[in-house]
């Protein structure tokens, strides 16, 4: 079968060559394809030659019930292309009172158990991590539902085993489809081995299988855990018919690419069956415009937030329902790649640009300036910015930026807002005493990156960046996840929430206190010190490869984690349990002694420990047991 991809003009791409294309007829080599380059209602192909001739497609025009029902009945034709005709996206309105939920996309889980099914549609479903309190060795054995949000299905299901501590991600299960409080599926038993690939094909857009550590993802959707990802509740914005052009590709599913009649420019993934976070008729799942390289895992063309007006800045900025009126914005509010409100900026040589206030938006502009400070704006975004120095400029969104300045500081959304700091690209030698509340998806490429915490009053997340620095130092966020750092010293950080799924790889991770749990991470690095931190929070299902873990206060729970480090002057004031120490134990004090009795504290296993060259673990009296002898 031949396939359908884009050409980087923006046009469609036809590739036939060598195996043809079902639905096509006398079409043997590359074509550029657009939706209607004739002007004459008919889709277009562009022959090697520049000429121009209506497309010979077998289209079979269908509504969207039209094609589900088809799809529900195994009738669709394999290799038919499909014209879906009423396709309206329904998307989100951000911050209107939505819930994010984590993987597995499109599931929520309850633990009630199953003694009485009775109420199994209409109990308290939540997302998977919180469903089991974010410890999954605990809750093997445990009478679970799953809830398929895409298809609309409920499953019995039951953890038989799992493998903590990144020891290679091996789960096992068995699930049964409820079809009725009383009746039932045939029970489907799944494993998925240490270091394994396997994948439980459960539903359309529903397939479940796990990573090396950390919790279990919808490869269907996800490309590994997330502890976010999804949006459910909140209120909801209709866009524009967009007859979409689809292709079965066995007779119950078509295949997730497809292409735009309206945005031929546009790469989009679509879920005939996906019906969440308000889906009616299916939902886009990723789209990118390949002409202005805009991309996000949502419908960005009608996605919108919600921002209310703010009377000290008089402008629509404030994240926070403040009384005023409001509008909804789109995420990239300029799609048509440029801006009329302020020509002059697309001017090269201005020696300093300040002092201007944008009462609307500055954007998709290019700015070659010496000096851009003291400027105000409401949304600054997907701007090309050339300074010597990028300074004191105040505003709401900061969004989609590329900056090149030798100086990036003193910057901050205001504090009356909630200030949107993300997709940006920021290159120089300095990023310092900014202030910005949500900071995320960011690349900063900087020796320093310091003094940068959130706006007063705002909740601080920062999440989902990728900062290439020398130092990071005196930063202060609440939330801190998802982020790759690359630094030779990431110290004296102050994080008043919970430090997650972070890769971080540095030669230094010294005198950081997190006010929040501090779990699966990725320390790593040439020679890392990861010495003098404070967690208010426990400290789980990390992988840390230091030289030395030394005067690390813990006051939660120390479990499911691999060290690689040398263990010295640790303490930890609650459970330490299933985890592997690979490396000498020089000091560790545990400050709640009766920790050391748990059953499950006999699962830790310790390598060398005080030097020793004897593989061991120690039992339930303290005493050390040989496992192995080299």
């Amino acid at each position: 079968m031949g396939q359908i991809k884009h050409y980087n003009n923006g046009k469609w791409t036809i590739y036939t060559s060598g195996e043809g294309l079902s639905g096509y007829t006398g079409v043997t080599n590359t074509y550029y394809v657009g939706p209607d380059l004739n002007n004459d209602g008919n889709l277009t192909k562009a022959n090697p030659d520049g000429s121009l001739v209506n497309l010979e497609i077998n289209l079979t025009l269908k509504t969207w019930s039209e094609m589900l029902a088809l799809s529900n009945n195994n009738s669709l034709i394999q290799g038919q292309h499909y014209l879906i005709t009423d396709f309206q996206t329904n998307a989100i309105i951000l911050n209107t009172g939505e819930v994010e939920y984590g993987s597995p996309y499109g599931t929520l889980w309850n633990i009630d158990g199953w003694a009485d099914l009775s109420d199994y549609t209409t109990r308290t479903y939540v997302d998977w991590a919180t469903a089991i309190g974010y410890a999954p060795p605990d809750y093997v054995g445990t009478e679970a539902i799953m809830f398929d949000l895409i298809n609309n299905k409920y499953y019995k299901i039951m953890f038989s085993q799992w493998t903590g501590g990144g020891a290679g991600g091996g789960f096992a299960y068995t699930r049964t489809e409820i079809l009725s409080p009383t009746t039932f599926g045939t029970p489907v038993n799944f494993t998925h081995t240490n270091y394994g690939t396997e994948v439980d094909y459960i539903d359309e857009g529903l397939a479940i299988t796990r990573g090396v550590n950390k919790g279990i993802f919808n490869i269907a959707y996800e490309n590994s855990y997330s502890v976010g990802g999804y949006f459910l509740g909140g209120e909801y914005t209709v866009g524009s018919v967009e007859p979409l052009i689809v292709q079965a590709v066995s007779n119950n599913s078509i295949s997730n690419q497809v292409l735009s009649t309206i945005y031929p420019e546009d790469e989009i993934l679509y879920g005939l069956k996906d019906l969440i976070q308000g889906a009616t008729k299916g939902r886009i799942q990723f789209r990118k415009d390949t002409k202005l390289v805009i991309s996000t895992y949502y419908d960005w063309r009608v996605v919108k937030f919600r921002r209310w007006f703010d009377t000290v800045v008089n402008g629509y900025i404030s994240l926070v329902d403040n009384g005023q009126v409001f509008e909804d914005y789109l995420t990239f509010p300029n799609q048509n790649g440029f801006t009329t409100e302020i020509p002059l900026l697309n001017n090269e040589n201005y020696p300093q640009l300040n002092n201007t206030v944008f009462l609307d938006y500055c954007a998709n502009n290019y700015i070659k300036v010496v000096d851009f400070r003291d400027n105000t704006f409401d949304n600054f975004s997907s701007n090309y910015i050339i300074s010597n120095s990028f300074y004191d400029n105040y505003g709401g969104i900061f969004i989609q930026n590329k900056i090149y300045s030798t100086s990036f500081t003193e910057n901050k959304t205001v504090q009356w807002g909630v200030g949107d700091f993300s997709l940006n690209l920021i290159v120089g030698n300095s990023f310092q005493n900014n202030s910005f509340n949500l900071f995320r998806g960011n690349e900063i490429n900087s020796e320093v990156f310091a003094f940068t915490s959130p706006i007063v009053g705002g909740s601080g997340n920062f999440l989902e960046n990728k900062l290439n620095i020398k130092s990071c130092q005196n930063t202060t966020y609440s939330y801190f996840s998802r982020n790759n750092v690359f630094s030779n010293d990431f110290s004296s950080n102050q994080l008043n929430g919970s430090f997650v799924l972070n890769n971080i790889n540095a030669v230094l991770f010294v005198s950081n206190v997190i006010n929040g749990g501090f779990d699966y991470n990725d320390i790593s690095g040439s020679v890392i010190n990861f010495n003098s931190n404070q967690i208010s929070g426990g400290f789980s299902q990390n992988n840390i490869s230091a030289s030395i873990l030394n005067c690390i206060m813990i006051s939660g729970n120390f479990i499911n984690n691999i060290i690689n480090s040398t263990m010295q002057s640790c303490i930890v004031q609650n459970g330490f349990r299933e985890n592997t120490i690979n490396t000498p134990l020089l000091s560790l004090n545990l400050s709640t002694p009766a920790n050391l009795y748990e059953p499950a504290y006999t699962k830790t296993i310790f390598a060398n420990r005080d030097g020793q060259v004897f593989l061991t673990y120690l039992n339930n009296t303290n005493t050390p047991v040989y496992v192995s002898v080299p």
